[in-house]
């Protein structure tokens, strides 16, 4: 079954970067630069996973993700940040983000969170 990815980061580096990495056989990403695009995106087309940065140039990936949780409550949720302020972890959980990765990140790291994430939506999906 293939992993149906949003990547929304406004450096695109780190799109191809995460894009390259995850492209693989079970993941297929779509890869969006602003939040006005993620959002359209999440409307269009439903999606396992949101993987967002959290400082964007126009917008804030909580935001979004706040959002997309709405429109697709069962999305699993990674967010990335350069920034260590504990309040943007604490808001992104608080938001309902399964996991929260520093900047620079392993790409390791990245794969671990949305595997854990998918299958702690596995588990609430049995137990629901």
């Amino acid at each position: 079954m293939t992993t149906h990815v949003l990547i929304l980061d406004d450096d695109p580096s780190i799109i191809e970067i995460l894009t390259a990495s995850l492209s693989s056989g079970k993941y297929s990403c779509v890869s969006v630069q602003t939040g006005a695009e993620a959002l359209a995106r999440l409307r269009e087309k439903t999606f396992d996973v949101l993987v967002a940065d959290v400082v964007l140039g126009e917008s804030s990936g909580i935001e979004v993700a706040r959002e997309a949780k709405m429109l697709q409550p069962e999305i699993v949720i990674v967010v990335m940040t350069g920034t260590t302020e504990i309040e943007l972890a604490i808001e992104a959980i608080r938001i309902g983000a399964d996991d929260y990765i520093l900047k620079p990140f392993r790409l390791s790291g990245i794969t671990v969170a949305i595997e854990r994430g998918l299958e702690r939506r596995e588990l609430i999906r049995e137990v629901m």
